[in-house]
């Protein structure tokens, strides 16, 4: 495996570049991930393409960053670099682990149409209480002080449950308090149209949280706690 660091583009802190084999043909499908250089915390995350590319953006609070790849076929790369906007090109070799412990590792983070799908679990902590702690983490995601969701910079216009705006604006109070173990995954959605008439014609641009509960948790009818947030129960 090698990669070549090529040239710095952007004076934003984006991270690109290619995943090709052995054979220098492009490889599709593949996660590649950005985390802290002392910890497991990831910070980007992206899905290449048919044509092998992807692209990470990025706010860095050190120099320097790991950059890992994973995939069911090829064996995964690691390396260390700069925290600087370049472009990259990856190459893997064919792999020979055990394929049931990769396709476990692919499954954390899912990408259908404008949809990344991530799991709760690989992202939550022991001391976590709430999913507010947990979406936190989930690469290109900040949240404000205010509890103002923004992805890759842009706020979020939506947080849905299981498809539902229970709280509109005020989502805030929803992701404070809802336990993080009720939930099982946090949908990323971009290129987001809330009108269903427009969504097969319009490309907004804007980017929804959806949460989706685990299989026994429901919303108790109109039941609500305190500043109308909603009651979840088992």
């Amino acid at each position: 495996m090698c990669l070549t660091n090529i040239l710095p583009l952007f004076s934003q802190v984006l991270i690109e570049g290619k995943v090709r084999d052995e054979q220098d043909k492009p490889l599709s499908d593949i996660h590649v991930m950005v985390s802290m250089l002392h910890s497991d915390n990831i910070v980007g995350f992206d899905i290449t393409t048919n044509e092998g590319l992807f692209r990470i953006h990025l706010h860095c609070v050190g120099d320097s960053v790991r950059i890992k790849t994973s995939s069911i076929n090829h064996e995964d790369f690691k390396n260390s670099i700069e925290c600087k906007s370049q472009y990259l090109e990856i190459i893997l070799k064919k792999s020979v682990k055990d394929l049931k412990e990769i396709t476990v590792k692919a499954k954390h983070v899912v990408k259908k149409g404008d949809t990344l799908s991530y799991l709760v679990s690989p992202f939550a902590r022991e001391q976590d209480r709430t999913i507010d702690e947990v979406i936190r983490r989930i690469p290109g995601i900040e949240v404000e002080p205010s509890g103002k969701i923004l992805y890759e910079g842009t706020p979020i216009s939506h947080l849905y449950v299981e498809g539902m705006d229970l709280m509109e604006n005020r989502y805030s109070l929803l992701t404070a308090n809802l336990p993080y173990d009720k939930v099982s995954a946090i949908e990323v959605i971009t290129n987001h149209e809330p009108v269903k008439i427009l969504q097969e014609y319009a490309t907004s641009g804007k980017v929804a949280l959806n949460l989706r509960l685990k299989n026994k948790t429901t919303l108790t009818g109109n039941a609500e706690l305190a500043g109308g947030i909603p009651f979840f129960t088992h």
